[in-house]
Parts: structure tokens; C-alpha cells; sequence
């Protein structure tokens, strides 16, 4: 079994968030075809360590659930608030850094797709 101390939880969580941020604000669309115009929270709902894959160096998170709280725009001088959840569509990597002593998250690209869709 993984063990995570909160340094690290908190690490995992604050580099999704920015992530999930910066996707979000990129012209991502909501189910009704709406482009996220800002965010009020994101939360991780959950978060699945692949035990078979992670070990001491890597941790290998197999699933991961998140809402997020946005503001869509309705027409060119309003917007209205949703709730978009999102999952990972493939597995997301944290290599362990010697030199920092903390967990970063691999090169591998990062898609997440709206999971309230299905």
C-alpha cells in the first residue's frame, strides 16, 4: 500500500487544481455547448492510487473525480453558474523528486472530459 503524508496529498491536490483551472478557462465548454467564462472552486471527489503501477517513486492515480463549480457564458453580457464533473482519461502520473524531496507530475499529457455527460 502507497502511503501519502499531507505534504504530498496537498501537493497532488493544488497541482490538479491548477491544471483543471487552466483547462477550464481555455475555451472549455460546458454539456450545453457553453464556454466556462471563470471558476468559483474546484473539488477532488476522488482520487484511486493504482497499486499494481505505483511504488516508492511513482504514484499512478488510476482515477480521479472532480466538480468544479463555474460560470458559463449565456449571451454576450451574462453568464450562469453550473457544476461540471470532471474525470481523468487516462492514468496520471507523480514521479518523486529526489532533489526537492516532493512529488511532481509527469510529462504525460493530462485530458479530462466532462464525466456528467455520461
Amino acid at each position: 500500500m502507497i502511503y501519502l503524508d499531507e505534504k504530498d496529498k496537498q501537493k497532488i491536490s493544488d497541482d490538479l487544481k491548477e491544471i483543471l483551472k487552466s483547462k477550464l478557462l481555455d475555451n472549455f465548454m460546458n454539456r450545453k455547448g457553453k464556454i466556462v467564462d471563470s471558476i468559483d472552486y474546484i473539488n477532488i471527489l476522488k482520487c484511486d492510487i493504482d497499486s499494481e503501477k505505483s511504488n516508492r517513486k511513482k504514484i499512478v492515480f488510476a482515477t480521479i473525480l472532480i466538480i468544479a463549480r463555474v460560470w458559463v457564458k449565456s449571451t454576450e453580457n451574462s453568464t450562469s453558474s453550473d457544476n461540471i464533473e470532471l474525470r481523468n482519461s487516462k492514468p496520471i502520473e507523480f514521479i518523486y523528486d529526489d532533489l526537492t524531496d516532493e512529488l511532481k507530475l509527469s510529462d504525460n499529457e493530462i485530458i479530462f472530459f466532462d464525466n456528467s455527460r455520461y
